[in-house]
C-alpha cells in the first residue's frame, strides 16, 4: 500500500469515474489530503449542502488540510493545483495531479507525482488490481473522457502485456 498522497481536484475525479473507484483508491493508498480548495472544487457540482466526501462515503479516507501559501513558482496554475502543490511540498508527500504543467512545476519542486492512470498501472504492476479491474479501470476512464484513445491503447498493452 502506498503511503499517504496529496491530491488535486483531477484524479479524485477520474477516480469518480470507475465504479468502485474509490474502493480501488483505498487499496492503493492509505489516506488521501487535500486542500480546503481542491474539495470546494470537488463540490462545486452537487446539490446545495450535500458535502463531496459524505455523498461518496469516502470521508474516513479522504482528510482536509489546510495548505500554506501556494509558492510563486505555481501561480500560473489552477487554484486546486497550486493549493495541492503547496500542500504536497509542506508534508513532502506524492502529489496526484493530472495536468501536465502542474505535474512538470511538482516535479521541479522535488515532488513525485502521478495521476489517476499512473495510479492504476502501478496497483496492477504490484499486484493491488487484477488484470481485469485494471482493464475495466482503464477503459472507464477512456469512456468518461478522462483519458485520449491513444492513452487507453498504451495502458491496456501494459497491463495485457501486448
Amino acid at each position: 500500500m502506498m503511503r499517504d498522497v496529496v491530491s488535486d481536484t483531477g484524479p479524485l475525479i477520474s477516480f469518480e469515474r470507475i465504479p468502485g473507484g474509490f474502493a480501488i483508491m483505498r487499496r492503493i493508498m492509505r489516506i488521501v489530503i487535500i486542500p480546503p480548495q481542491v474539495l470546494e472544487e470537488l463540490q462545486s457540482g452537487l446539490p446545495l449542502g450535500d458535502g463531496y466526501l459524505a455523498h461518496h462515503s469516502i470521508g474516513d479516507f479522504i482528510r482536509v488540510e489546510p495548505a500554506p501559501p501556494p509558492p510563486p513558482e505555481v501561480l500560473t496554475l489552477d487554484t486546486g493545483e497550486r493549493y495541492a502543490i503547496s500542500l504536497a511540498v509542506a508534508r513532502n508527500l506524492p502529489l496526484l495531479v493530472e495536468d501536465r504543467k502542474a505535474r512538470l512545476i511538482a516535479d521541479r519542486l522535488g515532488l513525485k507525482s502521478t495521476g489517476a492512470l499512473g495510479m492504476i498501472l502501478a496497483a496492477r504492476e504490484t499486484g493491488r488490481l487484477s488484470t481485469v479491474e485494471a482493464k475495466a479501470s482503464i477503459e472507464a476512464l477512456h469512456q468518461s473522457g478522462r483519458i485520449s484513445g491513444h492513452l487507453q491503447d498504451m495502458a491496456l498493452a501494459r497491463v495485457t502485456g501486448h
